[in-house]
C-alpha cells in the first residue's frame, strides 16, 4: 500500500492517510466516491466505507447478501475476503485496524460514543465469529485527538461511567479548571482485554496533519475533511506483507 502512516507490527496492507488526500465533501456519498477514486493509487482492491454514525453496529462482509447492508449506518467492518478494502473517515475520532492472522480483517471507527457503547468489543465478537482469536489478533489505534485537546463538559463523566464497566476516573484529567478526556487511553483500555496485542501509533490529530474537528472550530473554521484509515489482505499485486 503507497503512503500514508502504518505499523510495523501489523503483517497486512494498511495505512492511516491525513491531508495529503484531501477528502472533502458534505455527506457519506461525496466522501464515498472520493476515497473510490484512490483505490488504484494506493494499490488496494476496492474500498468499501460504511454509513459512519457514531453507532456500536458492525458489518460482516461475508457473502454477497452482506454487502447490501452498507446502506445501513454502521461504524466497523469485519471480513476474510481479500477481494475488498475496508475503510472508515475520522478527524479527531480512534480509527482502529484490527487483524487476525487466521486471514480476517476489521476496521473500527470509535468515537466517545460508539466506544462507551461497545462498538470495539462487538467488532472483535464478529471476528471471533469468524475464526478469530485473542492470542492471534493484533489491533492498532490510529491519529485522534489527544486529552489536551479534548475538552469536555462537566457532565460528561458521568454520561461515560453510566455506559462503562470499570472505573473511568483515570480517564479524565482535570487542568487549569478545565477537563479533558483521553480517548487514546479509554480505547486501549477497552481493547486490551479482548486481544492479544495492542500498538497506538501516538499522532494527535489536533494541529497535525491529519483533519481535526476541534483544531478546525479553535480557528474559526465550520469545515474540515477527514482523514481516511484504511485495510487489507492483499494489495492489487496479491502481496500480503506490504505497507
Amino acid at each position: 500500500m503507497h503512503g500514508g502512516i502504518a505499523c510495523p507490527f501489523l503483517s497486512v496492507p494498511h495505512g492511516f492517510f491525513g491531508k495529503e488526500l484531501g477528502i472533502v465533501g458534505k455527506d457519506w456519498e461525496h466522501k464515498s466516491l472520493a476515497c473510490a477514486g484512490l483505490q488504484k493509487a494506493l494499490r488496494i482492491p476496492p474500498l468499501v466505507l460504511p454509513r459512519q454514525n457514531h453507532t456500536s453496529n458492525v458489518i460482516v462482509l461475508e457473502t454477497e447478501a452482506s454487502f447490501s447492508e452498507m446502506n445501513h449506518p454502521a461504524d466497523a467492518l469485519v471480513t476474510r475476503h481479500s477481494h475488498v478494502a475496508l475503510g472508515i473517515l475520522t478527524a479527531d475520532c480512534a480509527p482502529v485496524l484490527l487483524h487476525d492472522t487466521h486471514g480476517i480483517i476489521g476496521i473500527v471507527h470509535a468515537g466517545w460514543k460508539g466506544a462507551i457503547s461497545g462498538i470495539l468489543e462487538h467488532t472483535i465478537q464478529a471476528m471471533e465469529t469468524l475464526g478469530a482469536t485473542m492470542s492471534t489478533l493484533t489491533a492498532v489505534m490510529g491519529p485522534m485527538v489527544h486529552v489536551l485537546n479534548y475538552e469536555v463538559g462537566p457532565e460528561f463523566p458521568e454520561v461515560v461511567a453510566r455506559s462503562t464497566p470499570f472505573e473511568t476516573d483515570p480517564f479524565f484529567l482535570m487542568q487549569h479548571e478545565k477537563l479533558y478526556f483521553n480517548l487514546p487511553k479509554y480505547v486501549a483500555h477497552r481493547l486490551k482485554p479482548k486481544v492479544g496485542r495492542v500498538f497506538d501509533v501516538g499522532i494527535n490529530t489536533f494541529g497535525s496533519a491529519f483533519f481535526s474537528r476541534r483544531f478546525a472550530l479553535s480557528i474559526g473554521e465550520m469545515s474540515w475533511g477527514s482523514s481516511l484509515s484504511c485495510i487489507a489482505l492483499t494489495t492489487l499485486e496479491g502481496e500480503k506483507n506490504e505497507t
